[in-house]
């Protein structure tokens, strides 16, 4: 089984226009006449995210008539979104959020011995690179340039630098591309169950981006008392930032320099009890 990330690209590097559009991918070439219906079917999960299937909904015209089906895939598809949005009918869909790792798992045991595909976007594609998870891209280059756009990978990957597996030339209009993308420890660590669910309270999507950035930067460390000194340095930042009673730079100063003195200002000092009495407060709320 391989986690692959497979799209298509302009020379300049976009899968996209700003708007999202794809007009100037379909007339380059027949998808029959490329390494695509041989990739689907060895795949047993997708994944992709919301602005994906969004144009997918939009779109079922042309994916119609590119594909032969509003909804051309058979496989369960996990879509990555942040709010309800319409299912199309037909698709086996599962509506996720947050870390790609539990979506990951859940994929594997779907897909059996199948492979996985990312969709898209680049940034999700990212994700699944940050987590250790991503085993290959495979590109189909178009013959055009856009100019700007929607990025293709938006993460610097040169030490160690992608390997080039094979080239494929497709008609005029595209040269297919595959990759192998080398093996990194995944950067940072995942969130902890009982972080996660608090880190969902902090409304202001910005907020909690930052907050995720900041987590992931603390080196991964194993074992049951890292963990939980890991957890309590958590709990302090989302609590601090729920409660407004610092700057978030000066949160963020904190967690990188001194977790104890973090604990502190956030009312836990060094007692665990304190910090397994405001779970207990918000619990029910949390979920």
């Amino acid at each position: 089984m391989k986690t692959q990330y497979f799209t298509a690209t302009s020379l300049d590097g976009f899968i996209a226009t700003e708007d999202d559009s794809l007009d100037w991918l379909f007339p380059l070439g027949d998808l029959a006449d490329t390494a695509y219906p041989q990739f689907i079917a060895g795949v047993g999960a997708l994944a992709m995210g919301a602005n994906t299937y969004e144009w997918m909904r939009r779109h079922a015209d042309a994916v119609t008539a590119s594909t032969g089906s509003a909804w051309p895939y058979a496989q369960p598809t996990w879509v990555f979104t942040s709010r309800e949005r319409p299912a199309i009918a037909g698709a086996d869909l599962r509506f996720v959020r947050g870390d790609v790792r539990a979506v990951h798992a859940a994929m594997s045991a779907a897909a059996g011995a199948k492979n996985l595909w990312i969709v898209g976007g680049g940034d999700l594609a990212g994700q699944f690179h940050d987590a250790g998870l991503l085993d290959e891209i495979l590109v189909q280059v178009g013959s055009v340039t856009l100019g700007r756009g929607k990025p293709l990978f938006p993460r610097r990957l040169t030490s160690p630098a992608l390997q080039l597996l094979g080239v494929r030339q497709v008609g005029s209009g595209f040269a297919e591309l595959r990759y192998a993308v080398p093996r990194t420890a995944p950067r940072g660590v995942a969130l902890l169950p009982r972080t996660a669910v608090l880190l969902a309270r902090i409304t202001d999507a910005t907020t909690r981006g930052r907050i995720e950035s900041l987590f992931e930067e603390t080196p991964a460390l194993p074992g049951p008392p890292v963990q939980e000194s890991l957890e309590r340095a958590q709990f302090a930042v989302i609590r601090l930032v729920l409660e407004g009673r610092m700057p978030i730079d000066a949160i963020v100063l904190l967690y990188r320099r001194d977790a104890r003195d973090l604990w502190v200002n956030a009312g836990f000092a060094d007692d665990a009890r304190a910090h397994e009495a405001w779970w207990a407060s918000l619990a029910p709320s949390a979920g």
